[in-house]
């Protein structure tokens, strides 16, 4: 992708993700968005459920509070705002029964992802990505030589690795296992290539 002005200036004035965070609202989108999908682990919502959900966000923050009226009523409106070509926040679509489902679009799902990026973690890790470094490098070497001896002799040394394993198990009757901590990063770095997928799937669509 270039990088110039003319394509930097395109993508802030049509990339859905750029457009929110500019939008005077964000952090009433992009907060309720969070909340509505990342927070319960959801891919979709129904709009049955999810303008009531707005419209207690918009009493909860006070955020509607100098408006007068029917909060459900604006909150359907902005639900349909989002949905619409101008902002592409959201997907609707009918499910087999024809009632209205939601789910975030590619953009929102990346900027929102940003956003918690942004937050300070507790914990990080480095040595899972690391290790998997090494064994996307190992596997490069190993999938793209042509040498039928070369081959043999990798996988008669994974064999003996194998075996050593084997042996060392047997005669300690112990295996060895994660520590809490490695535990811990694997499942963040799990979480983390999961919400990466998510996003992919969602642009191949």
């Amino acid at each position: 992708m270039a990088m110039d002005f003319y394509s930097i200036k395109t993508l802030m004035e049509d990339n859905p993700a750029l457009k929110v965070l500019r939008a005077s609202s964000a952090a009433l989108i992009l907060g309720f968005l969070h909340a509505a999908f990342k927070e319960r682990h959801c891919i979709t919502v129904s709009n049955a459920e999810l303008v009531p959900a707005l419209a207690a966000y918009l009493v909860d923050t006070g955020y509607d509070e100098a408006r007068e009226g029917d909060a459900l009523e604006r909150a359907g409106r902005l639900i349909e705002t989002w949905c619409g070509d101008e902002n592409r926040y959201l997907r609707k679509y009918l499910d087999d029964r024809g009632a209205a489902i939601h789910e975030l679009t590619s953009p929102m799902e990346r900027v929102l992802r940003w956003i918690e990026d942004l937050e300070p973690r507790e914990f990080v890790g480095t040595e899972s990505r690391f290790q998997d470094i090494l064994r996307r490098l190992r596997e490069l070497v190993e999938e793209s030589t042509e040498d039928p001896e070369q081959r043999v002799a990798e996988l008669r040394r994974k064999k003996k690795e194998i075996e050593a394993e084997i042996a060392r198990i047997v005669k300690t009757g112990t295996a060895e296992t994660l520590s809490t901590v490695q535990i811990r990063e694997r499942f963040e770095e799990l979480g983390r290539s999961s919400r990466d997928l998510l996003s992919d799937f969602k642009e191949v669509e």
